[in-house]
């Protein structure tokens, strides 16, 4: 060791004799980085207008102090106190979003420094000041009192608790202090303006000393309110855009147009007829206010109350305007237009209407410019209702059926031993004039013989307009026998597992108007869907199956008149059209992104629909026939329905047209497809087969109808056949599952 050491010793010395220290390697220890100390936000405190924006920076300060602070906001993460106030994203823009303060808290990820910024939003300028209730009623002698709410340029609301002054219109009336407070004095109607004295904003309350009630306060949810405007006039029900300081909620919005005539005006209702409540005039009991807001002071404002039955019975009156904005109008119909007819408190008066700058009363010239006034709401003076309701809403209705419609052609499809005819000969006395449906169930028909009865293609009718309160069809019936069960059944022309049907016994003989109320559907049958198509009507008299009597054994003859929907104005949709053939038609491919191809499985075959084999294109269908499943394995194939009852439209076959091709990718040649169509009831179909003829590639098979397979059917052009079936490999049953077979555009050749 010590030989060791000092030749080390002796080599270390000669090295530095010869200059070679400086071969040795360098220090490897960084000088030491200055760390983090804080953070700061600049600006660190600011105010920002509603939607406006403002960048934050964030600069760390060092603990070295010769070195200045760096820009870390990209490291940083920002959150707010409060989103109300303001936002932040993660780059630190800010946006003002509502009045107020919050704090923007900020973190520096890498040294673990916070800090905070503070942002302060401006309260938005005043637009206008709210008086509520908007409507006073109080007794003479009692008190009430009203609130003020500011309404500010952005739209937010606070309460107003100073700097407003309150002055009532007519105080042998109604009488206000400071603070808001009414007191009735006497009966009768004046208006209490308060006023914000830093903005000079005010808005009107309608006050109403002794009994009054609503006339209009277009905010009843169980009133429905109609406009009826006149003379060029505009009107609509609105909330939003209303100037500020009149009443709250909906009002109406009245525009007089340029040119309009002097006497252009509208017509303000709830009833049938456009009649509002009878209004209960009397001698002590002739005034009407209205909330009413208008654009200029100085204009005649009419108010015309007349008899819905008999416009001969009216009486109006006329108010000038006092300011330009809302004010409360009132009229006293004792006091009628010079030259118009004098209040009859025996009359009936239960129409209003309601004219803006009635300037003809002046002999003014209609307004050169668009007029926009605002009306509140109208309320009676000296009755706490009105002395009858308004007029009955007509309730709406339509033919479904007319049968004497020219132009459109009835089909009478009778099925189970039923007949079913036009008629207008023969037809009992009492019914309906004119053509009529001849109904015979003839002896020994099926209980659930019946016809349905079509105006369009599919046997379709326009779809009926099925919604809460609109469920009812009725029907003018001659009935041969009392006490029958007759039954009307809709459903989906183009899906028939979508039905809904009902009873009504037929109380005598003769004719009588049954109603069929298809929201209380027969026992033990589906219930009325009002997001479904309802678009195929069927009749059936004496539907003896319902109550377990037998079959008639004579003929029974009814007539059938129009049939007429009760609820609505016109069917949804009209009758379907027949499709628009020109070369081919082409029911499933499979693509059609609206459309959900629905399919059903029987006897062991597995589908799906979806990618096909390379070299396909779209969505196909895959069918597996499973091991031990039966020699007749087949699946329903549809563009509609559901996966219980697969559906196409109307397969138009004709006598030429019968052909159907189907491309078909099979793992090998020789296997028997059969493709089968039928009706909705089983009861027609027909059915063919083809046979493969390429191996692991698409080919069309070729399926002619008009050939069916041997001990079926033939091909009846004139049903109805929108089932479709296809069975792949029939006749087999494997003993293990098939290779997979693929289908694509069944299409009808022409």
């Amino acid at each position: 060791m010590n030989v060791s050491r000092g030749l080390l010793r002796f080599i270390a010395g000669i090295a530095a004799a010869m200059g070679l220290a400086a071969c040795q390697p360098a220090s490897t220890t960084a000088p030491a980085q200055p760390s983090v100390v804080a953070i700061a936000a600049l600006p660190a405190s600011f105010s920002l207008p509603e939607g406006h924006t403002q960048a934050i920076a964030v600069q760390a300060v060092l603990s070295d102090s010769t070195k200045p602070p760096i820009d870390v906001t990209s490291g940083s993460s920002f959150s707010t106190s409060d989103a109300r106030v303001a936002t932040v994203d993660s780059r630190g823009i800010v946006t003002a979003m509502h009045s107020g303060s919050t704090q923007i808290h900020i973190l520096h990820s890498q040294s673990g420094k916070q800090t905070t910024a503070t942002v302060t939003v401006p309260q938005a300028a005043l637009a206008g000041i709210l008086i509520s209730p908007s409507q006073v009623a109080v007794a003479p002698g009692a008190t009430t009192t009203i609130g003020i709410t500011a309404v500010y340029a952005d739209a937010a609301q606070s309460a107003l608790l100073s700097g407003v002054t309150f002055v009532s219109a007519d105080p042998s009336i109604a009488t206000v202090d400071a603070q808001g407070v009414i007191t009735g004095v006497k009966s009768g109607s004046t208006s209490i303006t308060a006023t914000d004295t830093a903005s000079g904003k005010s808005a009107v309350a309608a006050v109403t000393v002794g009994s009054s009630y609503a006339v209009l306060s277009f905010n009843d949810p169980t009133q429905i309110y109609a406009l009826t405007p006149f003379g060029g006039e505009y009107a609509s029900l609105v909330s939003a855009g209303v100037p500020p300081g009149g009443p709250a909620g909906t009002v109406v919005k009245i525009t007089k147009p340029a040119g309009a005539p002097c006497w252009a005006g509208t017509t303000l209702s709830v009833g049938g007829q456009l009649s509002i409540g009878t209004l209960p005039f009397s001698a002590s009991a002739t005034v009407i206010t209205v909330q009413y807001y208008a654009p200029a002071a100085g204009l005649d404002v009419k108010l015309k109350a007349e008899n819905a039955s008999d416009p001969g019975i009216s009486v109006e009156v006329d108010v000038i305007t006092t300011v330009a904005g809302w004010q409360v109008l009132t009229f006293d119909f004792s006091k009628q237009a010079a030259g118009t007819a004098a209040l009859d408190p025996r009359q009936t008066y239960n129409k209003l209407s309601i004219f803006g700058d009635f300037t003809c009363s002046s002999s003014g010239a209609s307004p050169g410019a668009d007029e926009v006034f605002y009306v509140g709401p109208v309320t009676f003076v000296g009755s706490s209702g009105p002395s009858a309701a308004p007029l009955p809403l007509p309730i709406p209705s339509y033919a479904i059926m007319d049968f004497n419609t020219s132009g459109v052609t009835y089909t009478m499809t009778p099925f189970g031993g039923a007949g079913a005819s036009l008629t207008q000969t023969a037809v009992p006395g009492g019914g309906p004039s004119g053509w009529v449906v001849g109904y015979d169930k003839t002896a020994g028909a099926q209980c659930w013989a019946g016809a349905t009865m079509s105006v369009g293609y599919n046997f379709s009718i326009g779809t009926v307009p099925f919604a809460p309160g609109a469920t009812k069809i009725t029907v003018p019936v001659y009935v041969p026998v009392a006490g029958v069960d007759i039954k009307l059944k809709l459903e989906d022309a183009n899906n028939p597992g979508v039905t809904v049907e009902t009873d009504v016994i037929a109380s005598s003989v003769g004719w009588q108007t049954l109603t069929f109320d298809m929201a209380t559907p027969a026992p033990g049958t589906a219930a009325l869907d009002y997001t479904k198509t309802y678009n195929k009507l069927s009749f059936f008299g004496d539907f003896t199956c319902s109550n377990g009597a037998a079959a008639p054994t004579a003929d029974e003859v009814f007539y059938v008149g129009p049939l007429t929907f009760v609820g609505a104005a016109a069917p949804w949709a009209p009758p379907l059209v027949a499709p628009v053939i020109t070369s081919t038609y082409q029911t499933v491919n499979f693509d059609d992104p609206t459309k959900t191809y629905p399919t059903s499985d029987f006897a062991g075959d597995v589908s799906s629909v979806g990618a096909g084999p390379a070299g396909s294109s779209g969505s196909v269908l895959k069918i597996i026939k499973s091991a031990n499943s039966a020699l007749y394995a087949g699946t329903l194939v549809g563009d509609s329905g559901t996966s219980a009852a697969p559906t196409v439209g109307l397969i138009p076959f004709s006598a030429t047209r019968t052909t159907f091709t189907v491309n078909v990718w099979a793992a090998q040649a020789g296997l028997d497809v059969k493709l089968k169509f039928q009706d909705a009831s089983g009861a027609h179909t027909v059915e063919t087969d083809a046979v493969t003829t390429v191996a692991g590639a698409w080919s069309p098979l070729t399926f002619n109808l008009a050939n069916p397979a041997p001990g079926t059917p033939a091909l009846d052009p004139t049903q109805s056949f929108t089932t479709m079936v296809i069975f792949p490999d029939f006749g087999s049953t494997p003993v293990a599952d098939e290779a997979a077979m693929y289908f694509d555009d069944f299409t009808l050749l022409p």
